[in-house]
């Protein structure tokens, strides 16, 4: 199977766009594992083909140990990366052309620990595709945009993969849609009024310089609108551009 995972975020609708993006797959005649790998979910807008909470869930380990919900979820995150083997081979039997994975919201499962890379790196030895979810409410600030940009590309680089950074909810606010689209386009400092904006973005453009590039597609998925330009981009990755629809 191709992987497609979903994470960034969180709220920024990423189990919403699980389902979104896998319909529409499945509609252009591919077929597609809906993954659930949050063991916090409390509710998903799809049904699962696979649901990590099956095998364990945030809420028992916090009922266990006595630990806080993010304390809950670093656990169960890292339990499951050290006992691959009680999921792998269920995952895999799928055998399926797409599996678009939901993974947990907490961004330092990823970045501060090494079982979210290693889920990912031992889930999918191949190529894969990472989704970094923001979305327009907290990227239309430049300082948070520029906070989502770095957290995307430390993402691509802990995790080795392609990272496409979706800005989600443009049915919310347009308007922030064509300012963060001007955010995108600065390429100088001398451009920003405010130092601390010009020593933050030249920290970025540091950061642009050792880690892989991203790109930026602009999507509801309320709405479905732009869905067809990440579609384009997973066909690109893993089938040449190849359309399957029958």
């Amino acid at each position: 199977m191709n992987y497609i995972f979903l994470t960034g975020l969180a709220g920024s609708g990423k189990s919403l766009l699980t389902s979104v993006i896998s319909d529409s797959l499945e509609e252009d005649g591919w077929s597609v594992a809906r993954v659930n790998l949050d063991p916090s979910a409390e509710s998903i807008p799809y049904t699962p083909d696979y649901d990590i909470r099956e095998f364990i869930d945030s809420k028992t380990i916090f009922e266990r140990y006595g630990l806080g919900s993010n304390g809950a979820l670093i656990f169960a995150m890292d339990l499951l990366a050290g006992n691959l083997q009680a999921f792998l081979p269920v995952l895999e039997s799928l055998d399926l052309d797409f599996a678009v994975v939901d993974m947990p919201g907490q961004l330092e499962i990823f970045t501060f620990r090494e079982s979210g890379p290693f889920l990912l790196k031992s889930i999918s030895k191949e190529d894969k595709l990472v989704l970094f979810l923001s979305d327009v409410a907290a990227s239309s600030d430049f300082q948070n945009f520029l906070l989502a940009e770095i957290m995307a590309r430390i993402l691509s680089f802990r995790t080795n993969s392609p990272t496409i950074h979706v800005i989600n909810k443009t049915d919310v606010s347009p308007e922030s849609v064509e300012k963060i689209k001007k955010f995108i386009s600065i390429k100088n400092s001398n451009e920003l009024k405010t130092i601390n904006e010009k020593h933050l973005f030249n920290a970025y453009r540091h950061i642009q310089k050792i880690t892989p590039e991203t790109t930026h597609v602009f999507v509801s998925a309320k709405t479905k609108d732009n869905i067809w330009q990440i579609k384009a981009y997973i066909t690109r990755a893993f089938k040449g551009g190849e359309d399957k629809r029958e």
